[in-house]
């Protein structure tokens, strides 16, 4: 099975949370040109950058494999109150 490129999974990750490149760039508080950059696979990002997205996607419920991006769905709180 083909292994996925960070590239790959970032796309992947926004698609399925339905984030721009804008949306991930401010959430990881870097700048667009840094996503789409990288993205496309003409400049490399900086480790630091990369692992606030790593951990912004994290966050959001995604799970990443070498081979696939997946959703986790967490659990929301329980705003009932009896």
């Amino acid at each position: 099975m083909p292994t996925l490129s960070d590239q790959q999974k970032f796309k992947a990750a926004r698609a399925i949370l339905g984030w721009t490149q804008k949306d991930l760039a401010t959430r990881a508080e870097i700048g667009q040109n840094t996503v789409v950059a990288f993205e496309l696979g003409t400049r490399a990002m900086m480790s630091k950058n990369k692992q606030a997205c790593w951990e912004i996607f994290h966050n959001a419920g995604i799970l990443f494999t070498d081979w696939t991006v997946g959703f986790i769905p967490t659990p929301k709180e329980n705003t009932t109150h009896d």
